[in-house]
């Protein structure tokens, strides 16, 4: 993630108090790097299936006093990507701006649409994201 040497794939820190000029991100990224107890990326632990190409921490390892459930289902850094959307207006964006926004109007647009692990239009979609109609999809692709 820009602005953090701890946030995202791996880390840039090569201290544990080097932190980059979004410090507080840095610090809640670095608990949950250091964190014992978390489940990797598509692995069980604990009896709990993680479901999300990211590793999950346990509640106690970051600041948050209450954590949404299906923020498991959601990217990091966005608000409106992945299972669901976790922005409370329209204009409210995540760290990923642009990510966002192309996720906002692929997803706020599209009439035909099966979210994620959802059954419509006699289909089951297995992914963990929303499957839009191929027409919705044109404009995306490059």
């Amino acid at each position: 993630m820009p602005g953090t040497k701890w946030c995202g794939a791996g880390q840039l820190a090569t201290t544990y108090n080097e932190l980059g000029p979004d410090r507080n991100e840095d610090r809640c990224c670095r608990a949950h790097d250091n964190c014992r107890m978390n489940i990797g990326a598509f692995k069980r632990r604990f009896g709990y299936f993680n479901l999300s190409p990211f590793t999950i921490s346990h509640c106690r390892c970051d600041r948050r006093k209450k954590r949404d459930s299906m923020e498991l289902l959601r990217v990091p850094g966005t608000k409106w990507c992945g299972k669901g959307y976790s922005a409370t207006r329209y204009s409210q964006l995540g760290g990923y701006t642009r990510t966002d926004r192309c996720c906002r109007v692929h997803d706020l647009r599209c009439p035909f649409w099966i979210g994620g692990m959802e059954k419509k239009y006699g289909l089951y979609n297995w992914r963990v994201n929303t499957l839009m109609h191929c027409r919705c999809d044109e404009r995306f692709v490059f």
